[in-house]
């Protein structure tokens, strides 16, 4: 499991390029950051929780950082239960 997780942080890691719009970098960015923190415990409850967020969410900035997270740890979950 920790090897996927090495291994997608180092494929979003070389996907960042300075040829790329920055709001692209900023999103590769914010899905290493999620991959580097979560709490697999409380994966369940932090994808509810990111959902609910954008439900909520009327910024279209914050929105895009709530998609970028949400993508990183729906992404967790499917590897939690490929795993297992």
């Amino acid at each position: 499991m920790d090897d996927a997780i090495i291994d997608r942080i180092a494929f979003l890691q070389e996907q960042i390029s300075p040829d790329n719009k920055a709001v692209v970098n900023q999103t590769f960015q914010i899905q290493i950051n999620i991959l580097q923190k979560a709490q697999l415990d409380r994966l369940d409850e932090l994808v509810a929780i990111r959902r609910r967020d954008l439900k909520d969410c009327k910024s279209v900035i914050h929105s895009d950082r709530i998609f970028a997270e949400l993508e990183a740890l729906e992404w967790l979950q499917r590897q939690v239960i490929r795993h297992t």
